[in-house]
């Protein structure tokens, strides 16, 4: 299936798109200049007519209320339509964040765009799909709508490849709008800056989301300007490991992590990575994170993983026993996470999946109330034998652990003197029974 835009066409029945927004033609369409040197202003058809927006008034009484007022007016006549009926709160646009109507993605009115599976999101088939009419629309039209600090067309063409290879689906954040006469000559006049980011900008529009998706399964947010230092820490980091680290700086962080692709959701990109888990599309790096713990369960799963590694030092069976303490709920909680993560996602919805059901929660709370009890001896392990470690750098215990930081100290004084057994050969390394690691030197 192909999707043809001809030059200068009406509005279409759009109907088979419900979640799209759209903006009528208007009588007259401003034109982007030939030079494509726009910055961020979207097209005066944003500004001269009413966007459709769910407002309980009829559509003609809004048109009676609005006859003779300024372009100005008119869009902030726009802004109170989109903001009339919306929810007093809602606690995933809170976590994810959201677009003005001007930053949503755009396409134009009268294209079909075909449905790309999961798993078949970036594939060289699904990008086939495309005239090059429909995806000089889709640059030009977005390049427009590119923030003032932006490079419009490093902008547009990311935008651009992420539609030709499959994210769109039925988001929210997609508007239509009436297509641009001159789409081509604006493509045309930017042909040395389109084939010098070409294909950066290809990766950039399919791991992005991928990463962001990870980044919200794991602190509950895709990325925060009020901390956005760590977060842009955390996105070069996963690039990093993806062996694509010069990606992280395509665009400034509040742009490329935020604006540029934020209407792929969660839920899409969910889905394309578990599609996908196997392919060779996805980095090693982001195969294994797929089972991240999701954000709010830190303190089971940090917890967990010091036991395991207390299990294989044969102290565990001895520490419960002596401690008193039951973490059989915990135990079975992480095992639930770590099988199904985005369904304890404190916000699930953002994944389209159901809140936990009341005894879920309950067993849930119970388990973190008994990881809050052993943190004090878990963070004294790590401590003692895991500074500079994955598992050392993890703030989830810390908290909890200095409510009883006598406690806390003595299990890392244990646990570092049980480390210290001398071992005079490879073979007796090998050798050491339980016992023998039991021993505490303090001389060394």
């Amino acid at each position: 299936m192909s999707s043809n835009v001809d030059e200068g066409a009406t509005v279409t029945d759009t109907s088979a798109d419900p979640q799209v927004e759209e903006v009528s033609k208007p009588a007259d369409i401003p034109q982007e200049s030939s030079s494509g040197q726009s910055k961020g202003k979207a097209p005066e058809a944003n500004k001269k007519t009413l966007k459709p927006l769910g407002i309980q008034a009829t559509d003609d009484d809004d048109k009676t209320f609005a006859d003779g007022s300024t372009d100005e007016e008119i869009a902030f006549l726009n802004f109170l339509r989109e903001v009339n009926g919306q929810d007093a709160y809602d606690n995933e646009a809170a976590a994810l964040g959201k677009l003005r109507g001007d930053e949503y993605l755009a396409l134009p009115i009268g294209a079909n765009i075909p449905d790309v599976k999961a798993k078949d999101v970036g594939s060289k088939e699904s990008q086939s799909e495309f005239t090059l009419n429909f995806l000089a629309q889709v640059y030009a039209l977005n390049k427009a709508r590119a923030p003032q600090n932006a490079d419009a067309v490093k902008y547009g063409l990311a935008r651009m490849e992420a539609v030709k290879m499959g994210w769109v689906e039925k988001q929210k954040e997609i508007v239509r709008l009436p297509p641009l006469t001159n789409a081509k000559q604006i493509m045309l006049a930017d042909k040395a800056g389109i084939k010098e980011h070409a294909e950066v900008a290809r990766k950039v529009a399919f791991l992005t989301p991928l990463i962001a998706c990870h980044t919200f399964l794991t602190y509950g947010h895709h990325y925060l300007s009020g901390q956005s230092a760590a977060y842009l820490e955390r996105y070069k980091k996963t690039f990093n490991s993806c062996l694509e680290g010069g990606l992280s700086t395509y665009l400034q962080a509040d742009i490329q992590f935020h604006h540029l692709l934020h209407w792929v959701s969660p839920s899409r990109a969910r889905e394309v990575w578990t599609a996908q888990l196997t392919t060779s599309r996805i980095p090693e790096a982001l195969r294994l994170r797929h089972q991240a713990a999701p954000a709010g369960t830190a303190i089971i799963m940090t917890t967990m993983a010091a036991i395991e590694a207390m299990k294989a030092s044969g102290h565990y069976e001895e520490l419960m026993k002596e401690s008193g303490l039951n973490l059989d709920t915990a135990n079975k909680v992480s095992k639930k996470i770590l099988a199904d993560c985005t369904k304890y996602h404190k916000i699930p919805n953002a994944f389209a999946r159901p809140p936990l059901s009341a005894e879920e929660q309950s067993e849930l709370e119970e388990a973190k109330k008994e990881a809050a009890a052993f943190s004090p001896v878990a963070q004294g392990y790590i401590d003692a034998l895991f500074k500079g470690a994955a598992l050392g750098e993890a703030q989830a215990l810390k908290k909890h652990a200095n409510d009883n930081p006598m406690l806390r100290k003595r299990s890392e004084h244990f646990f570092r003197n049980l480390s210290k057994v001398k071992t005079e050969s490879i073979k007796e390394l090998y050798a050491k029974s339980t016992k023998g690691l039991a021993r505490q030197d303090d001389s060394a």
